[in-house]
């Protein structure tokens, strides 16, 4: 069979339908229902479709898919750009939303506001608190806060009579304060102090706030509470300040430690063990002035020195952060630590004389940039060191050391991260002298590190017995 004879007519079929107007058939190929002319005029008809016998009528599929793709891709691109229109705005959205975009757009006010105002420090005085931090050594970078300027955290003379216990708790109760610091599996508890009420300045402990998240609440002994930011803290001095945004105020005047006499009257306020004990007052007095008290880790090691005042007055867990005050209502400490849960009496405060330059840091900087007698943080040359000479019998035979060797501290672990591997010093050499000191046993080494502090530029002597060679370095102390 013809495969077009599904598109042929036969005539018979032809024959049947009332005669067509003579036209091409490609022109019409889709048959419609007959018209006759008593249904519509001539004029109106409809040309009818003319076949003829043997001719092949086709439809152009080719054409038509062609199309159908044209058509289906321009669909395709259009969606194209409206997802990608939408993505778009999507992302705009989220970086306005983040302060991106806002940032942007105040740089250039900001850049103008910056160039007319120019923050300068009054000068500190010899006991670093007549005025705020004093003079920074080098550009201490870009502040990592925009707060105010620090002028008014200063040490302040006493003025007028001592009041008495009730008038001085009255006096400065309500500038004391709970800081609350939710953990996992509860909350750390710890006191603190308003120092600035324009600003909202609140002084604390840094091991109070050192876990906390995003949320510190500071909340007054008359129910008020506010969230607060974080503005700096100090491990090594254990000082941190956090900045509320709150109205009505009362700070503390800040007073010169450095008169503090044994035997002159203080009181302590804060929030120990609990919140339900809120507001506690404690008295006492001081007990002694520039105790160095040793820090040590979980080892037994020592880890800082801090220079504190000695008070009798009950400072208890929750005390941390808090004032101590003298019968002027000047905050002349911080309250720092009890000693052990053996002793009673023993407490210790932050002398404020210089905690005031570690506060007024941590206000215009973030960070402490200027160096205080609060702490000493002992110098570790990162090795390990035989305390036997290394002549020692048996230390020679131990490690085949020849005989005759110069007398000192003969290294035996040098870790390749600390100062002194970097400048030369290796495993097996014998330090003979440290910063010009001649050192011949392992104590005369541990005495001259404990006179110096991390941060001091020093030099080393050793010996090289495989080479025979006398080395002296140079480099810097660390932690």
């Amino acid at each position: 069979m013809d495969e077009n004879e599904n598109v042929r007519e036969t005539e018979s079929e032809l024959a049947s339908k009332p005669e067509a107007v003579p036209g091409s058939a490609a022109e019409d190929i889709t048959e419609g229902p007959a018209e006759t002319a008593e249904e519509a005029p001539a004029s109106e008809s409809k040309p009818a479709a003319h076949f003829t016998e043997g001719e092949t009528y086709e439809w152009n599929g080719e054409s038509f898919v062609k199309a159908k793709k044209k058509k289906g891709l321009l669909v395709f691109v259009a969606c194209l750009c409206v997802a990608l229109v939408a993505a778009l705005t999507a992302l705009g959205l989220v970086l306005y939303n983040t302060g991106a975009f806002r940032g942007a757009e105040t740089d250039l006010s900001k850049q103008e506001e910056k160039s007319t105002q120019h923050f300068q420090k009054p000068d500190k005085d010899k006991n670093g608190g007549s005025g705020p931090a004093g003079d920074v050594s080098g550009d201490p970078g870009p502040r990592e806060h925009d707060f105010p300027g620090s002028g008014s955290t200063v040490i302040r003379p006493s003025e007028g009579d001592a009041l008495s216990v009730a008038d001085l708790y009255e006096k400065c109760a309500p500038a004391c304060c709970t800081i609350y610091v939710p953990v996992s599996g509860g909350a750390v508890l710890g006191s603190g102090f308003v120092v600035d009420a324009e600003n909202g300045y609140v002084v604390t402990n840094h091991h109070v706030i050192e876990k906390a998240g995003k949320t510190i609440t500071v909340k007054f002994y008359d129910g008020r509470q506010y969230p607060a930011e974080l503005v700096g803290s100090d491990e090594d001095t254990d000082i941190a300040v956090l900045k509320i945004e709150a109205e009505n105020l009362t700070e503390l005047p800040l007073g010169d430690s450095s008169t503090a006499r044994v035997g002159d009257p203080v009181i302590a306020i804060g929030t120990p063990y609990s919140e339900d004990l809120a507001g506690t007052l404690t008295n006492g007095m001081i007990s002694g002035v520039d105790r160095k008290f040793e820090v040590k880790d979980y080892f037994g090691r020592t880890e800082k020195i801090m220079k504190l005042i000695q008070t009798n007055a009950a400072i208890n867990s929750g005390n941390s952060g808090g004032p101590l005050i003298n019968m002027h209502g000047q905050v002349i400490g911080i309250n720092v630590m009890k000693l052990i849960n053996d002793y009673e009496g023993l407490g210790f405060a932050i002398p404020m004389s210089s905690a005031v330059t570690v506060i007024n840091n941590l206000i215009d900087y973030g960070k402490v940039v200027d160096r205080t007698d609060l702490v000493i943080t002992p110098a570790k040359l990162g090795i390990t060191a035989s305390s036997l000479s290394p002549n020692d019998e048996g230390l020679r035979e131990e490690y085949d050391l020849p005989e005759d060797l110069p007398e000192g501290v003969l290294v035996l672990e040098t870790s390749r991260s600390t100062a002194v591997y970097k400048a030369g010093l290796r495993n097996f050499d014998i330090i003979t002298e440290f910063d010009g000191v001649k050192i011949e046993k392992f104590d005369d080494l541990k005495a001259q590190l404990g006179e110096h502090s991390v941060g001091d530029t020093v030099t080393l002597k050793f010996y090289r017995f495989e080479t025979g060679e006398e080395k002296t370095i140079e480099f810097t102390l660390e932690k």
